[in-house]
């Protein structure tokens, strides 16, 4: 079973989802480093709590920009279908 990574962020008002950006496969061992987890993270689903210095630096990485007052991040770990997967590099 393959696995994904998310950097998510949600309104620490609303608890709504305001920012989601998929974790390419290279980049899941620095972001897991980045965010103090091990690579074993990946063998559970799960969420991770960020710090806000954190979660800026995966979204650095990611090449994106992220608006961080009044919001929460976590780094989402799930399960990918093989036929999702198979889709994602066809």
């Amino acid at each position: 079973m393959q696995r994904s990574l998310k950097l998510s962020g949600f309104d620490v008002d609303t608890d709504k989802l305001v920012v989601e950006f998929d974790v390419p496969a290279g980049a899941f061992t620095k972001v897991l480093e980045i965010a103090g987890a091990g690579e074993d993270s990946l063998d559970r689903v799960a969420d991770i709590p960020l710090s806000q210095a954190a979660a800026r630096e995966i979204a650095r990485l990611l090449g994106k920009q992220i608006e961080m007052r009044g919001r929460e991040f976590f780094l989402e770990v799930s399960a990918r279908r093989a036929a999702t997967a198979a889709r994602a590099h066809a």
